[in-house]
Formats: structure tokens, C-alpha cells, sequence
């Protein structure tokens, strides 16, 4: 299986749902989605569409839930995620972020990082047309945000 749509009425994507799937390349979300669980697409490594753009409920990323999509390059992430889990993007090789939000307001996330052996990966994170690149290990992307893009 390569592609998948999913129902329309759809408003969870459970833990591990599609994990390691490895031939895997666009999905295309509802707009009901409000929660994509831990570990949802770990792993699928070929993973290179994934439309969030109409799923303007969707309300929580769970931890790992993109780990190992290394093929991922982009990634809009509506206005409103209000949690974005520990590792959700771990090992997303040059992944680019787009969060409709104001630049330094960040979705919350767990303040624990689990996973301190994360490798660092380039990642350009987009509020609106401002583009910042960076690296940093992925493994915790709320406190790097609120540490490196929000002045102190």
C-alpha cells in the first residue's frame, strides 16, 4: 500500500496505526482530525505527503508519531495543535515545519526529554513567510523552540 485516504468522519489516528509501513507515501487527512497518536507513522521511511491542511481541529501530536520518516520534508501544522509530543519529528533528516502561528508561540509539548541521544537533524521551522534554519536535536522541539526563537 502506497497511498491512503482516510474516511472522512475520522477524528483519531491511534497509537502505531500505520508504524513501519515502509512503502507508505501520501496520506491525506480529514478535517475532523483532532489527535494523531504516539508512534501513528514511525518508521515509514518513504513517507513523503502528509496533508494536514484541511484538519483544522486537530488538537494533539503525539510523541514519536513521526519518528523515522526520513523522506518527510514538509509539514504544515494548523493553527489548532495545541501539543506537539517528545520526538514527534526524531530523525526527519531535513524536515520544514509550517506552524500557522506568530513566530516563538510554539504548541505545548512534554517538558521531559526521553530520548538525549537523539541525533541532530537539520529542520526549518516557518511562521508564515520568515524562515529560520537551525540544528538541534529534534527529540524535544518545544523546549529548543522556546530556548533558541523566543528572546529571554
Amino acid at each position: 500500500m502506497t497511498k491512503v485516504i482516510l474516511p472522512p468522519t475520522l477524528r483519531y489516528i491511534g497509537v502505531r496505526n500505520f508504524s513501519k509501513m515502509s512503502n507508505l507515501t501520501v496520506i491525506n487527512a480529514p478535517a475532523k482530525l483532532e489527535s494523531i497518536g504516539e508512534y501513528a507513522f514511525d518508521s515509514c521511511k518513504a513517507l513523503t505527503e502528509f496533508d494536514l491542511t484541511d484538519s483544522v481541529g486537530l488538537k494533539s501530536i503525539g510523541d514519536t508519531a513521526f519518528t523515522w520518516c526520513s523522506s518527510l520534508k514538509s509539514l504544515y501544522i494548523p493553527r489548532s495543535v495545541e501539543y506537539i509530543g517528545d520526538s514527534a519529528f526524531n530523525q526527519t533528516v531535513a524536515l520544514t515545519l509550517y506552524i500557522e502561528r506568530e513566530q516563538g508561540d510554539i504548541p505545548s509539548g512534554r517538558s521531559d526529554n526521553r530520548d538525549s541521544t537523539a541525533a541532530s537533524v537539520p529542520i526549518n521551522i516557518v511562521y508564515q513567510t520568515r524562515i529560520i534554519r537551525t540544528r538541534f536535536k529534534a527529540a524535544n522541539l518545544r523546549s529548543y523552540c522556546v530556548k533558541c526563537l523566543v528572546p529571554v
